[in-house]
């Protein structure tokens, strides 16, 4: 359930119990319409898109994601950054089992 939804069933019991107990005569989230929030579609930067955001500055999407390439590019250039210690190496898949070092310790990596 989307979360305006959910807030409009959690106001509409509450009121309920309010209109049972008598304190008010009617219960008005019943009437309330929430328009269903629509989620970006997530997009990947392919070569004219990235050529496209350079020229204008304009995201397609609010929603971007990164090719292995470029994923591997980025990695590359913050591997000299003092704290890229503490973050990429434990997402890193591991060459024997194609698990992160988190994963294989039980617990999931982001």
């Amino acid at each position: 359930m989307a979360r305006g939804q959910t807030h409009k069933a959690t106001l509409r019991a509450a009121l309920n119990d309010t209109v049972r107990q008598q304190i008010i005569t009617f219960n008005p989230a019943a009437h309330v319409k929430i328009d269903p929030v629509r989620k970006p579609k997530a997009l990947v930067w392919t070569d004219e898109r990235v050529a496209r955001w350079q020229q204008t500055g304009e995201k397609p999407s609010p929603v971007m994601v990164w090719t292995p390439e470029q994923t591997g590019a980025f990695l590359d250039f913050v591997a000299a950054d003092r704290l890229y210690s503490h973050v990429a190496p434990d997402r890193l898949p591991r060459p024997a089992t194609g698990r992160s070092r988190k994963q294989s310790h039980g617990t999931p990596a982001m």
